[in-house]
């Protein structure tokens, strides 16, 4: 983590509090970003998801599809749930994010579709995959008042898993400020 991304404060919770503080506002949707490359068997967990779809736009080769980021709702009382919150960092690392979202699927698909289109500081355009957890991390801090707005119109809140727990990052009037958060038991 960056100077810049110090979380000023630390959160501790049980783990059915984090699963609650997750779910908490009922105008805000939970989904999870799995990265296909971090997740070898994602296809088989995403058979008993109700909502998902691929990150990445149009016709895709099979190892392409197997590769890719998939946006997936996150329902309460998924089965997939628990796995994402206490198991899969330690069973794949950097596996992707929590993201929370007032809007439904497709439309923060697409939000999140424009995200991956990026420009230098030469103007050439390239492919941003800002949901690694270790690339957002270093964005969130530095985003513009233009882009903060751009991201905080489609998530209030990215939540992601690294080696000492959670960083939960809430959007707020100058952009985005992490927490670190610590589930106990």
């Amino acid at each position: 983590m960056s100077a810049l991304a110090v979380p000023a404060e630390s959160i501790h919770y049980a783990r059915s509090q984090f699963r609650d503080a997750l779910w908490a506002d009922p105008a805000l949707q939970v989904f999870a970003v799995l990265l296909g490359d971090s997740v070898p068997d994602l296809a088989q967990r995403l058979q008993p998801v109700r909502e998902w779809d691929c990150l990445r736009a149009g016709a895709l080769e099979p190892a392409q599809r197997r590769e890719a980021p998939y946006l997936l709702r996150v329902e309460a009382d998924s089965p997939l749930r628990d796995w994402l919150l206490f198991d899969a960092y330690s069973q794949f690392g950097e596996w992707g994010l929590l993201c929370l979202s007032p809007l439904p699927l497709l439309q923060l698909r697409g939000a999140m579709r424009d995200w991956c289109d990026a420009m230098s500081s030469t103007g050439e355009r390239f492919v941003l995959d800002w949901m690694r957890p270790a690339l957002l991390r270093a964005l969130l801090p530095t985003l513009d008042a233009q882009q903060s707005a751009a991201f905080t119109a489609a998530a209030t809140a990215f939540v992601l898993a690294d080696e000492q727990g959670w960083i939960w990052w809430r959007a707020g009037a100058g952009g985005f400020a992490p927490s670190r958060v610590q589930v106990l038991g």
